[in-house]
């Protein structure tokens, strides 16, 4: 059964009917809160258990089970629009948006705010299939759990091998890339065919689908409250999972690897000492340029990848700089 979860609303409860073994699609929640709006399901009243979103399939359910509305402030950050944080915010819910032309939601907060999110943050990534598209994400988020819609509602399935699925996302292998002479269009990119593999936060990644569908969006979701303050005077260590390699010949296919900006706001100051090489939005050029001119030219998006070259046995240290 369904279960309002407030006094708000005069309809408080939805029985739902179902053999035991067999799997219950849940019906799209109808009930409501006042000026609340509705976040997801929970096992317990709190939101304390198990989790379900909205219209989700519960599979092979083999007891009673009660479901309970949960309900919470959502934001929503359109792909070209900026929210601003003066002081200290909490919401349940926020989605960030990104279009197919790489125009993306950004968080803006001023000195000593924060924004706290109780629950989860969506980040919708809109693609289309002329290309493979260049991202990354500050969270950690298992392939499993992305969902992908075409831009006509239907559900993408993701590839499990090279004939079976619709879409794919890829990683950038540093060795493959100094061993063929840094043709990374080529010879660098390795399918991840393993729909249980987590992708990290803050490294990079492309992704493609194989229909032929005009658009699609992509939902990736951190399930783990986050605090986002502002990035100014903090350095980042991208971590050891960024590797030198190097084919003895080639000295400029040396120590690539792909990266992601960290941060939910374009970064303008800061400190790298590494050249970088940032996709463009066509996603078949490339600007490379000093790591500070990219910061001036605003190419330092979040959600963005870009390649950086690293000295041997060294990790990328991405500092930001007091804001003017």
């Amino acid at each position: 059964s369904l279960e309002s979860n407030t006094d708000k609303d005069l309809i408080k409860h939805y029985a739902i009917s179902q053999s035991r073994g067999k799997d219950v699609n849940l019906p799209k929640n109808t009930f409501s809160n006042e000026s609340l709006e509705f976040i997801e399901w929970n096992t317990n009243a709190d939101g304390a258990d198990e989790k379900y979103n909205d219209e989700a399939t519960i599979q092979n359910i083999t007891a009673d089970m009660t479901l309970y509305a949960q309900w919470g402030t959502i934001e929503t950050i359109e792909s070209k629009e900026t929210l601003n944080i003066e002081n200290e915010t909490t919401i349940n819910k926020l989605i960030i948006k990104s279009d197919v032309q790489g125009y993306t939601g950004k968080i803006k907060i001023d000195n000593n705010a924060q924004l706290k999110i109780k629950d989860i943050i969506t980040f919708e990534k809109e693609i289309d299939n002329t290309r493979y598209h260049f991202f990354s994400l500050p969270f950690d988020c298992n392939i499993i759990d992305i969902e992908a819609t075409t831009n006509t509602g239907n559900e993408l399935t993701y590839a499990i091998n090279d004939t079976e699925g619709d879409w794919v996302i890829c990683s950038y292998d540093q060795k493959l890339a100094a061993n063929n002479a840094g043709d990374s269009e080529k010879n660098a990119w390795t399918d991840i065919l393993d729909k249980h593999y987590t992708l990290k936060a803050n490294q990079g990644y492309i992704v493609g689908y194989f229909t032929e569908d005009e658009k699609v969006t992509l939902k990736f979701t951190s399930k783990e409250p986050q605090i986002i303050s502002t990035p100014i005077e903090k350095t980042y260590n991208l971590g050891a999972d960024y590797e030198w390699y190097t084919n003895g010949e080639n000295i400029s296919a040396n120590g690539w690897n792909l990266i992601g900006q960290p941060y939910y706001e374009t970064l303008t100051q800061g400190s790298l000492t590494n050249y970088v090489t940032i996709p463009n939005d066509d996603g078949k050029t490339y600007t490379q340029c000093l790591y500070k001119e990219a910061l001036a030219k605003g190419l330092m998006t979040p959600f963005s990848a870009f390649f950086v070259q690293l000295q041997e046995n060294s990790a990328p240290t991405i500092r930001t700089e007091k804001l003017d």
